[in-house]
């Protein structure tokens, strides 16, 4: 059953990759119709029951974290959300160009990187050439 489903995920990637911008863009518009559908389909209480659940799923994945991890993941949401400002969208901060950046946490156009990810404490802050 698994070889199957693995059999199938390659076979959809493979289709996608195939596929033209304008086939991605219908397809995705489909799915989002039928998943608007099928939401305005459930009862308050059905809706209520399912993001208990995913809040009770996520929480557990949480605390099961070590801090490491945890903290990792809190620095790669503050640069998603910074970059969304400049249209710049990073999978995760390891493909953050420092260079980039403007503002205050700048100097000589160097980005000051969080003590979260150097393990500083206080105010303290390292430089990233």
């Amino acid at each position: 059953m698994t070889s199957n489903l693995n059999r199938d995920a390659v076979a959809r990637a493979t289709a996608r990759g195939e596929m033209s911008d304008e086939q991605h863009r219908v397809i995705q518009e489909r799915e989002a119709i039928a998943r608007a559908s099928q939401r305005s389909s459930l009862s308050q209480e059905h809706r209520r029951e399912i993001q208990e659940r995913d809040t009770n799923a996520r929480a557990t994945s949480r605390r099961l974290m070590t801090l490491d991890e945890r903290l990792e993941l809190r620095e790669e949401e503050r640069l998603r959300r910074r970059y969304r400002q400049y249209k710049k969208g990073y999978g995760n901060h390891e493909d953050f160009d420092s260079m980039s950046v403007r503002g205050n946490d700048t100097l000589n156009q160097r980005h000051y990187v969080s003590r979260f990810i150097r393990g500083c404490s206080g105010d303290e802050r390292t430089c990233a050439a």
